[in-house]
């Protein structure tokens, strides 16, 4: 079996370009399909919008979802438990969140406004305007610091540790765009690195960002779609993110500004994606389905992933994660949310 995998390396080491040949992992991964928990609590046939997971050990973690009940959970990733239900805002509808340090999560509303809530204390510390029109994106910097991304064609960085008493608000630190333009709306944004920052818009571009000056350091030109989901190529690359428009995903390599690889196979519009932990990517779409592609893919293959097995469900799949122990969690428009082995 050693040498075996020894020759495959070598194989493709050799024939099989190094951001695809560098995906070998050193244990095989296999998901199933089966569901193992379903988690009910969303109320109504609303959708799912968003869900993430905080680690709580080696193999247990918390699973928080979002729906368009306006209602924030945390659920028992084990037990398929609620721990906590709580309306983000009765009035306006939470769009987008992310973790923050300490158990705190930051949500984005559909009315611009920005709340942070702590887990243990099950209450929000502070609420504010942030932004002009609908918040689409939140992602975590650092343990001060986050971005959020918006309809108002901006993208701004907020420091937790800064309260403006004057203002009432966080210390708004940078301000990314400022179009307030159809075409420039963000959509999507996530982290790359300590300096970087890669949002997309409607578009269809990807944009790098300077985290320290806001200046736009490369576009990423992808086509007449907008930019659904991005997200950095995760345990892997710093240098590729992902993103997913239309019916594809792309691979992208943000030092050359090329597209490497593309992934076709979804019939409708990709709503989102994750990482397994062998470094194959999971992505949900409208054409209710779960999809898992290898990206190791050979020199036959004309630069297309190949799908290596496609879950057919009932539902249009909103967003999806992968837990600690390797099962995927996803949400769909029938406010469910499932967890899959």
């Amino acid at each position: 079996m050693l040498e075996r995998r020894k020759f495959i390396k070598k194989y493709l080491n050799e024939f099989i370009p190094p951001v695809i040949s560098n995906l070998i992992s050193d244990y095989d991964y296999q998901l199933i399909g089966k569901c193992d928990l379903t988690l009910r609590g969303h109320t109504g046939k609303v959708k799912v919008t968003s869900c993430n997971v905080i680690s709580d050990g080696k193999t247990s973690c918390k699973i928080i979802s979002l729906s368009d009940d306006g209602k924030l959970k945390i659920w028992n990733s084990q037990t398929g438990q609620c721990e906590l239900s709580s309306y983000v805002d009765s009035f306006d509808w939470a769009t987008s969140f992310a973790i923050l340090f300490e158990y705190k999560i930051v949500c984005g509303s559909m009315m611009g406004q920005l709340q942070i809530w702590n887990i243990h204390t099950k209450k929000f510390e502070l609420r504010f305007h942030g932004h002009e029109d609908e918040i689409t994106c939140c992602a975590r910097i650092s343990n001060e610091r986050f971005v959020s991304g918006s309809m108002d064609g901006t993208l701004k960085i907020w420091n937790t540790q800064i309260y403006e008493f004057n203002k009432k608000e966080l210390k708004c630190e940078l301000i990314f765009g400022g179009n307030f333009d159809r075409n420039f709306q963000v959509t999507c944004c996530a982290i790359i690195n300590d300096n970087q920052i890669i949002s997309g818009s409607m578009d269809g571009n990807l944009q790098i960002w300077n985290i320290k000056t806001g200046e736009c350091e490369l576009i990423l030109k992808d086509d007449i779609y907008m930019i659904d989901c991005c997200s950095v190529f995760a345990n892997y690359y710093n240098d590729r993110v992902v993103s997913g428009s239309g019916n594809t995903l792309k691979i992208w390599n943000i030092k050359t500004g090329e597209c490497e690889l593309t992934l076709k196979g979804h019939t409708n519009k990709v709503t989102c994606f994750s990482f397994l932990p062998n470094g194959q990517i999971i992505s949900g779409s409208k054409d209710d389905t779960l999809k898992i592609w290898n990206t190791k893919v050979g020199p036959q293959s004309n630069q297309y992933g190949e799908c290596e097995k496609t879950l057919k469900l009932s539902h249009t799949v909103s967003c999806c994660a992968v837990l600690n122990d390797g099962r995927i969690i996803y949400g769909a428009n029938d406010g469910l949310l499932q967890i899959l082995s």
